[in-house]
């Protein structure tokens, strides 16, 4: 590649390549079906949500923020939060925690908010927290 444009054409034919309806549909649900720490995937939805400025669930501040060198400390201003909470989970009946540590049912919420919802099933803390916020009243 020599100039800009052939960069951006080389990229362009790559990514639609890859990112096809069949990776949405099929491959992306299957990777997110692991409960591993750490994947490519989970990275990538990460990474995504720092390029597109997202806030932390239920906050007003961007999950880049939280990224930043020096902004860790004794605690993290933030945790991964189990969007359909672990107990919660088991009580349904989802007895491995390969069930319960699907990627796909983890988000970030800053560290106060996730001690307030606990292990409440995210049908009654939703609605808590999602009206402030539709309201702009946080």
């Amino acid at each position: 590649m020599k100039t800009g444009k052939e960069y951006i054409a080389y990229f362009d034919t790559l990514i639609s390549t890859i990112f096809t309806n069949d990776y949405f549909n099929v491959t992306l649900p299957y990777e997110l079906n692991s409960s591993a720490d750490v994947s490519p995937i989970w990275n990538g939805f990460v990474e995504s949500q720092i390029v597109l400025n997202t806030n932390l669930l239920f906050g007003n501040s961007p999950i880049s923020k939280f990224f930043m060198l020096g902004t860790s400390g004794r605690k993290n201003a933030m945790d991964r939060h189990h969007i359909f909470p672990k107990a919660w989970l088991a009580k349904q009946g989802y007895d491995s925690n390969r069930e319960r540590n699907q990627l796909a049912n983890f988000t970030y919420i800053d560290y106060a908010n996730n001690i307030d919802v606990s292990d409440n099933p995210s049908i009654d803390y939703v609605d808590h927290y999602a009206h402030p916020l539709v309201k702009g009243t946080t």
